[in-house]
């Protein structure tokens, strides 16, 4: 039960996150993309 609980409180948690997150994200995966084309 709690398990459950805690799968759906980390949902509701990424959904408000990722708004947040997402440009951190693509930023940090066009630079690691960068290192591996010129690295």
């Amino acid at each position: 039960m709690e398990q459950t609980f805690s799968l759906l409180a980390y949902k509701a948690f990424v959904e408000q996150g990722i708004s947040h997150i997402s440009p951190c994200v693509e930023k940090t995966v066009a630079r690691v993309k960068q290192w591996t084309e010129y690295g």
